[in-house]
């Protein structure tokens, strides 16, 4: 763990963030930032188009039994924007974080939504039961700021809300 910190701790070291289809980097306009940091373009292109499909079939076998993908077709699920971390030593040293799509593109996938509403909270797009908002929590869980399932629902909720969708109760706990 010692060496981690370190590592993160070195002198220079930029951190970018972006969001890419899966396999499907290509140098251009959507990793700009990549060059203006002197990163090689089709290095990186090249190793993020491995590591997200190693990526999306460990996350397969982690979350086989999830309800998600019987919820939401499976090339939807493999066509979402995957969140990209990534550390910047120097133009040869960087470091890649993946990881899965946001809550507010799985509940845009679930309930076959193009997009949310302009105006939140005065008006609705459509309507999500809470039992898929458990499962959405449940598949994101290990990737949000929550210590338990109750809390992850409520953060999917809060998502859910700035995006004009109403919930419907269905469920009278969280298991």
């Amino acid at each position: 763990m010692n060496v981690v910190l370190k590592y993160f701790t070195k002198v220079g070291a930029h951190n970018v963030k972006f969001m890419i289809e899966p396999n499907k980097a290509v140098p251009g306009s959507s990793i700009a930032t990549l060059g203006q940091k002197q990163v090689n373009m089709k290095q990186f292109c090249d190793a993020y188009n491995k590591a997200s499909l190693e990526f999306l079939e460990n996350t397969k076998k982690k979350h086989q039994s999830a309800k998600i993908f019987s919820m939401v077709k499976n090339e939807d699920l493999l066509k979402s924007n995957l969140f990209i971390k990534m550390r910047i030593y120097d133009a040869k040293n960087w470091e890649l974080r993946l990881k899965n799509t946001s809550v507010s593109n799985l509940i845009k996938l679930v309930i076959k939504l193009d997009k949310g509403c302009a105006t939140p909270g005065k008006s609705t797009v459509s309507s999500i039961k809470k039992s898929d908002l458990i499962e959405i929590a449940r598949f994101k869980m290990a990737e949000m700021n929550a210590r338990s399932l109750e809390a992850a629902v409520k953060i999917a909720s809060g998502t859910a809300y700035s995006m004009g969708v109403s919930i419907i109760n269905d469920v009278s706990e969280i298991i």
